[in-house]
């Protein structure tokens, strides 16, 4: 009994952590399962969460929203603003959604009014961006703006829409009212040369929320921190003092923990925040989920992964894996490291093996609903084969379930899918939600 009671707090305490599953029982099955449930969105409304499938459609995208319980359908709409004037054979960008950060259930969805077309790449734009917002326990469109110029981004940050477009000199960010349009700001970000010219040969900008009031621009080269009124708190140059004669390799991506955007250039991992810059050897390893039991923990993975300090940007302990480590796992006060072929969990705060996972299991995606950790034992023919869960703590065996064939694992906003592909081409497939 009191066992069962500190794992029941243990789990409560790890609701609303980013990346984990729902919690999953031995004997897991299909709750539901859809042939036509396309790309999802999930999005938290004040009575639960609705899941969004998005699909093209002319000058725009259809939505459907589906009861994340059973799958069946809530509402349908189509959201297009015209296509302007691509030429012929032209495709326009993708529309992107994102869900509001408050738990309304609201759901934004940019058109960037850009267009690419094939050989040679030609890229444009047609006059046509548009930016919807929706809410999804109804569907009801609430929000309904056309846009004069043409963004490539955008973030939800509080009740802003953060719109980044890339001008010939400089980034254009404005944060607007998703339901009006109105500008609340507008600011024009410089590029690194001293003339003010942009060094980004894609002619595009990218914006990420990185907490609840900052949001993140990346140029090409420069991050800019920016607060959700206007206010530049930062800026970083990636490839300043970096010979590029021989190329170059550089990405980046946000880590929400500890409120940063992480730049990676040439396995040189760079945290930045409003407050500092903290450089450590090695390139990133990006945490799936993260429950906060190791504060300030940045993870690397090169010869061997090492953990380091946030702030200061010295080196905690290190973990000689002899692979290396895609994406990591922080539960408890341990790390779960996700190799290609393997799952390594160690001790948060020294580095200290715990369990590794049996070679004959392969973790296809970083899975865990804070007891276990899902990997797959693949048949034969290297397909379908058994779901397996490890226990956090030991990495004992809990429970297999069956996979089917042409499956692959992954999940949508705390659900775990099994993806079903049609081995003919004919269909889209099938999603199983599980459970």
């Amino acid at each position: 009994m009191v066992v069962d009671l500190r794992e029941r707090s243990a789990l409560a305490d790890l609701r609303g952590v980013e990346g984990l599953l729902d919690p999953l029982d031995p004997g897991v099955g299909v709750r539901w399962e859809r042939a036509d449930a396309g790309s999802s969105v999930d999005v938290m409304t004040p009575e639960g969460r609705v899941l969004v499938s998005e699909r093209e459609a002319p000058g725009g995208v259809a939505l459907e929203g589906m009861d994340s319980a059973t799958g069946d359908t809530l509402w349908r709409r189509v959201l297009a603003g015209g296509t302007g004037g691509s030429p012929p054979g032209a495709r326009p960008e993708p529309v992107t959604c994102q869900a509001a950060p408050d738990g309304s259930g609201r759901l934004s969805c940019l058109r960037t009014g850009r267009w690419r077309q094939p050989g040679p790449p030609t890229t444009g734009t047609d006059g046509a961006a548009h930016l919807w917002t929706v809410d999804v326990r109804s569907g009801e469109v609430v929000g309904d703006v056309a846009l004069e110029e043409a963004p490539t981004a955008f973030a939800m940050v509080g009740g802003t829409a953060v719109v980044a477009t890339p001008l010939e000199t400089t980034v254009r960010l404005a944060g607007l009212d998703p339901l009006t349009g109105a500008a609340r700001w507008r600011l024009d970000l410089p590029g690194p040369d001293d003339d003010g010219g942009r060094s980004s040969a894609l002619d595009r900008a990218d914006v990420q929320a990185i907490d609840a009031s900052t949001v993140a621009v990346h140029d090409g080269q420069v991050i800019t921190l920016v607060s959700d009124d206007g206010v530049v708190l930062r800026r970083y140059d990636e490839l300043a003092g970096v010979d590029t004669a021989d190329g170059v390799g550089f990405w980046w991506l946000t880590d929400r923990t500890n409120g940063a955007v992480v730049s990676v250039v040439n396995d040189v991992t760079t945290l930045v925040t409003a407050e500092r810059e903290v450089t450590v050897q090695g390139g990133a390893v990006p945490r799936w989920a993260d429950d906060g039991s190791a504060p300030g923990l940045v993870l690397t993975s090169g010869d061997t992964v090492r953990a380091w300090d946030a702030r200061s940007g010295e080196e905690r302990w290190t973990a000689d894996l002899d692979r290396d480590v895609h994406t990591a796992i922080v539960l408890r006060g341990r790390v779960h490291l996700f190799a290609s072929d393997r799952v390594v969990t160690v001790d948060a705060a020294t580095g200290r093996t715990l369990w590794r996972s049996p070679p004959d299991l392969v973790p296809t995606s970083p899975l865990s609903d804070g007891r276990v950790v899902l990997l797959v034992r693949l048949d034969d023919r290297g397909d379908g084969g058994e779901l397996v869960a490890l226990d956090v703590a030991d990495g004992d065996e809990r429970w297999r379930s069956p996979l089917p064939e042409h499956g692959w694992v992954t999940t949508t906003g705390g659900l775990l899918v099994v993806v079903v592909d049609d081995p003919t081409g004919e269909t889209s497939g099938s999603l199983r939600v599980l459970g």
